[in-house]
C-alpha cells in the first residue's frame, strides 16, 4: 500500500512522501489562481475539485491541501477565505453554507513526539450532513461528523460529533438547544434584503476583486499613483488619511465607509453586502471579519438560531463608531454597532451591540468593564492587548 492510499483510508502516513507532495504542490499552484476572482476561477475550481457540482458555489479566496479529497453537494455555499486540509475526505451535504474564514482540518498529528519528528500523521474524515450552516470562521476537527440542518455558531470550535437539528456554539462547540419551526424569524428587525443594498452582487463582487488584484500587482510595482487611483475606485467614501493594508478582501467597496484617519491593518476581510461603517481613528487589527450577510455568516453566536436558509439572502448593517480599537482577529456580525472609544479584545466575536467607551472580550464578546478617563493615558491596556501582535508600525 502505499503512503497516499494509507492517507486515503485514515491510516498512519508519510506527509513527506514523494506522490503526496506532488499532489500538495500542484493543489497549492491552483489554489494560489484561487487568490481573487475572475473569469478562469471556475474552471481552476473543476480542475481542483474534478467532481464539484454545477450548482455549488466556492467563492475565492479558496485554500486546500489536495482539493480530491472534498465532495460537496449541490447547491453548497462555500463562501470567502476558507481552508480545506482534505487530507482525509472532507463530505459536505446538499445546501450546506460553509461561513467565510471557516477551516475544516481533517490532519491529525500522533500524540507520540518521537513518531511527529518523522513527519507521520493520519487524515481523519469530516462529515457534514445536508442543509447545515457554519457561521464565519468556524473550525472543524479531525474526524467530526455534523449531523443534517445543524447550526454551527460563528467563531466557534467544534471538536466533537454534533447531532442534527441543533444550535451548536462555543470553545469547544457545544449544543446550545434544539432547533425550532419559528427560528427562521431571526434578526427581522436588523435584516433588510440583499437587492437592496447591492442590486446585482455578482458583477460587483467581480469588480472589486479584479480591482484588489490590481492594487496587489501595483503594490509589487511599488506603483503609488496607480494604487492611489484604484484604492479610490475600490472604496470611494474613504476619509482623508484612512490607510489600508495589503492584502484586503471585500464584496463591493462601495459600501465602505472608512473615517478620516482609520487605519485596517493586514488580511482583513470585510464583507459589505450591506453598509460597514468605520469611525474616524478607528484601529482595525491584523486578521479581522466584519460581516453583513445574515445567511451564511450570520449571527449564530447570538443562541438566538439561525436565520431562514430557504429564503433570499439578506444582509444587516454594521456600525463602528470613532476612536475605537478592534485588535487581531476580532469578528463582527452582522448588524452589530460599537460605539464610540470601545476596545474589543483580540480573537473575539462581537454578535450583539457594544455600547461607548467598553472593553468587550470573549465568543460571544461580553462587556468587561467601562474605559475610564486613566485609560486613556499612552499606554496599551493589558486586558485589550492579549493575544494580539503589533504591526510593524506599532499599530494593532
Amino acid at each position: 500500500m502505499t503512503e497516499y492510499e494509507k492517507m486515503r483510508a485514515g491510516l498512519l502516513y508519510k506527509c513527506g512522501d514523494r506522490e503526496i507532495v506532488a499532489r500538495l504542490l500542484r493543489a497549492a499552484a491552483l489554489c494560489c489562481r484561487l487568490r481573487t476572482a475572475n473569469k478562469e476561477s471556475r474552471q481552476v475550481l473543476e480542475e481542483l475539485l474534478p467532481n464539484l457540482p454545477a450548482s455549488a458555489r466556492i467563492d475565492p479566496p479558496f485554500f486546500c491541501d489536495l482539493g480530491c479529497g472534498i465532495h460537496v453537494g449541490e447547491g453548497v455555499h462555500i463562501a470567502a477565505s476558507c481552508c480545506i486540509l482534505d487530507t482525509g475526505s472532507v463530505f459536505i451535504g446538499e445546501g450546506s453554507r460553509i461561513g467565510s474564514g471557516s477551516l475544516l482540518c481533517t490532519p491529525h498529528h500522533p500524540l507520540q513526539a518521537d513518531l511527529r519528528r518523522t513527519n507521520a500523521q493520519y487524515g481523519f474524515d469530516i462529515h457534514i450532513g445536508a442543509r447545515c450552516v457554519l457561521g464565519a470562521r468556524v473550525i472543524v476537527c479531525p474526524g467530526v461528523h455534523i449531523g443534517e440542518s445543524t447550526i454551527v455558531a460563528a467563531g466557534s470550535v467544534v471538536t466533537k460529533d454534533l447531532p442534527a437539528h441543533v444550535l451548536a456554539a462555543g470553545i469547544p462547540a457545544t449544543v446550545v438547544r434544539s432547533l425550532l419551526p419559528g427560528d427562521g424569524d431571526m434578526a427581522a428587525d436588523k435584516a433588510e434584503p440583499v437587492s437592496d443594498s447591492c442590486p446585482d452582487s455578482s458583477p460587483v463582487t467581480a469588480r472589486a476583486q479584479e480591482l484588489t488584484a490590481r492594487l496587489l500587482q501595483a503594490a509589487q510595482d511599488e506603483n503609488q499613483a496607480l494604487q492611489t487611483a484604484l484604492w479610490q475606485e475600490l472604496v470611494p467614501d474613504r476619509g482623508e488619511a484612512a490607510e489600508v493594508c495589503l492584502p484586503f478582501f471585500c464584496l463591493t467597496g462601495s459600501n465602505i465607509h472608512l473615517g478620516d484617519h482609520s487605519f485596517i491593518n493586514y488580511n482583513a476581510t470585510i464583507l459589505d453586502q450591506a453598509p460597514v461603517h468605520i469611525g474616524d481613528h478607528t484601529l482595525i487589527g491584523p486578521n479581522c471579519l466584519i460581516t453583513t450577510i445574515l445567511d451564511p455568516d450570520s449571527n449564530l453566536a447570538s443562541r438566538n438560531g439561525p436565520t431562514d436558509r430557504h429564503k433570499e439572502a439578506q444582509a444587516a448593517a454594521v456600525h463602528i463608531g470613532a476612536d475605537c480599537w478592534l485588535g487581531g482577529g476580532v469578528t463582527v456580525c452582522p448588524g452589530v454597532r460599537i460605539g464610540d472609544r470601545s476596545i474589543v479584545a483580540a480573537g473575539s466575536v462581537v454578535t450583539s451591540d457594544v455600547p461607548p467607551d467598553c472593553l468587550a472580550a470573549g465568543n460571544p464578546a461580553q462587556i468587561k468593564r467601562r474605559l475610564q478617563p486613566a485609560d486613556t493615558a499612552n499606554k496599551r491596556p493589558e486586558s485589550a492587548a492579549q493575544g494580539a501582535e503589533p504591526s510593524g508600525d506599532g499599530k494593532q
